[in-house]
C-alpha cells in the first residue's frame, strides 16, 4: 500500500519537540519496551546522540507538509550482513489513518538505498495485536516469541511479491 503524498527525511533538530510528545503519548508509552514518561532533558540528550550516530537513522514521515510519524533504524551486527532494529511510532492524530504500514515500507525501502539488502526485526509486545497487524502487513515473519514479546523480521527474502 502506497500513501499518496507520503515524504520520508531524516529527522532535524526542528523535529525534536513533536518525536518526544509523541514517545510520551499514554497510547505510544503503553506499547513501548520502555512505558515510562521521557523527561525532557532527557530526550534532549538522547535526541542529539541519534543525530550523530551512524549506526541509528532517524526518520520523520511527511503528508502534505504535516508530521505523521517516526521511524528509527538502529544497526545490532557490524558485519557485511547487517541487522537493523526498527522502532516506529505514530504521530496521535495520524494513527487509526492506514500510515503504519506505508511508513514502515518507505522506511525500510529507504535504509535499503542506503545499506543495501539488510535484515530488520522489530521486538513487540505479544499482546500488541495492532502492531503484530502492522507489521506482518509490511511483511515481517515472526522469528521469535518469549517473555511478552515477539520479534519480527523482514528479511530480503520475505519481500513481497509484486504484481
Amino acid at each position: 500500500m502506497t500513501v499518496a503524498g507520503l515524504v520520508l527525511r531524516r529527522a532535524g533538530v526542528e523535529d525534536s519537540e513533536a518525536i518526544w510528545g509523541w514517545r510520551n503519548d499514554p497510547a505510544a508509552r503503553a506499547v513501548s519496551v520502555h512505558t515510562g514518561e521521557v523527561p525532557w532533558e532527557d530526550h534532549v540528550r538522547w535526541f542529539a546522540s541519534v543525530l550523530t550516530d551512524p549506526d541509528r537513522y532517524l526518520l520523520v514521515g511527511e503528508v502534505g507538509g504535516a508530521l505523521v510519524g517516526v521511524v528509527r533504524f538502529d544497526r545490532l551486527t557490524a558485519d557485511s550482513a547487517a541487522r537493523w532494529e526498527v522502532s516506529i511510532n505514530l504521530a496521535p492524530d495520524a494513527r487509526g489513518h492506514g500510515l503504519a504500514v506505508p511508513l514502515l515500507d518507505a522506511g525500510r525501502e529507504w535504509l535499503a538505498a542506503r545499506e543495501g539488502d539488510v535484515s530488520v526485526l522489530a521486538l513487540v509486545r505479544a499482546d500488541n495485536a495492532a502492531s503484530q497487524r502492522t507489521f506482518r502487513g509490511a511483511g515481517y515473519a515472526e522469528e521469535s516469541s518469549t517473555e511478552g514479546w515477539t520479534t519480527l523480521v523482514w528479511t530480503p527474502a520475505t519481500r513481497p511479491v509484486s504484481g
